[in-house]
């Protein structure tokens, strides 16, 4: 799979507006640099949407260097695009997003039980292509999720078949009025940043969250794990809780590539791998087995093998295990 520096046309207006470069770890000078080898239309697009004070200092930048050197120009955008990359997995390619999904096996039963759901009015926050929600709808007295992402909700609408509904909205920034609902819940998608979770998203659950009500969400970082502590979130452990299985989604060629790539960055035990086309030849037929694909690439590993426990049966799973934290609203 090629990700090319043009596909950040992809990355609308708002995300734009809203993009903070030192939370991607990079800074004006090396935006500039990238942008000063992009396309004339492209480069006006990202600056034009920036926010100001960011326009301004990449536009500073490009008038101190406005004939970069072209291995450092390319070297930059390579940074660009690899910080940005599931932002542009989820804009340009949600079904193979989706398709990465569907063989990630989340016990939701034991994250998010029927006996919070039952009876309630749910929102799940950045839903994603819906996995979570679907979920929740076979529970729920109403299920809502909500993401940023457009041509992910097209994918979460297509695939819903229990009444959940969708809205465009992210976690800072959440498109209901107070009290909406009596149950939040999020997986995977909180994180620190402000964008995309941190302080202000904390506030908008609580906001929209009913008296008595009950946050309750995944995350996997440490810096999510910090927050969400100091805030006052309970925290249960559930360990060796992610498994993979076979996915049922029909995939082409193209989509075999990505999601290889996806498994990549995004799962355990099989990170060697920089080079997606060494994964994607595995990929042979539209119906396979993911544990049996993981457990080839292992064997790749000049001859090493991962240790047991990084499987549970034929599963590969993440022996570190789900964090799942919990606030409730007072009465």
């Amino acid at each position: 799979m090629t990700m090319r520096f043009d596909d950040l046309a992809a990355l609308e207006p708002a995300f734009l507006a809203r993009l903070d470069p030192a939370e991607y770890g990079w800074d004006a000078e090396d935006l500039a640099l990238a942008l000063a080898a992009a396309t004339p239309d492209l480069a006006a697009y990202i600056l034009d949407n920036l926010a100001p004070e960011s326009s301004g200092a990449v536009r500073s930048e490009l008038d101190a260097q406005p004939d970069p050197d072209p291995l450092s120009a390319l070297r930059a955008q390579q940074r660009i695009i690899s910080a940005l990359f599931w932002e542009l997995i989820y804009r340009r390619h949600p079904d193979a997003y989706d398709a990465f999904a569907e063989i990630q096996a989340f016990p939701f039963p034991d994250l998010f039980p029927a006996t919070l759901l039952s009876g309630a009015r749910v929102l799940d926050v950045g839903c994603g292509t819906g996995a979570l929600t679907r979920w929740v709808a076979r529970h729920a007295k109403e299920a809502t999720g909500v993401d940023p992402v457009a041509p992910m909700l097209a994918v979460a609408r297509r695939r819903s078949r229990n009444g959940a509904s969708f809205r465009l909205g992210r976690f800072s920034d959440l498109p209901f009025p107070a009290d909406s609902f009596e149950v939040v819940v999020s997986n995977m998608a909180f994180q620190p940043f402000e964008d995309s979770g941190g302080i202000s998203g904390l506030n908008e659950m609580r906001r929209v969250l009913a008296p008595g009500g009950e946050i309750q969400l995944s995350a996997g970082s440490r810096a999510a794990d910090e927050m969400l502590r100091a805030e006052g979130f309970d925290v249960t452990f559930f360990p060796g809780a992610l498994g993979w299985h076979e996915t049922r989604v029909v995939m082409n060629e193209a989509h075999r590539a990505i999601v290889a790539e996806l498994c990549r960055r995004g799962g355990q035990g099989f990170t060697r791998f920089e080079q997606a086309d060494e994964i994607a030849g595995l990929f042979t037929t539209a119906s396979w087995s993911a544990a049996r694909t993981l457990d080839s690439l292992n064997a790749l590993w000049d001859g090493e093998r991962p240790t047991a426990e990084l499987f549970q049966g034929d599963n590969l799973f993440q022996p570190l295990g789900i964090p799942i934290y919990r606030w409730r609203s007072p009465s």
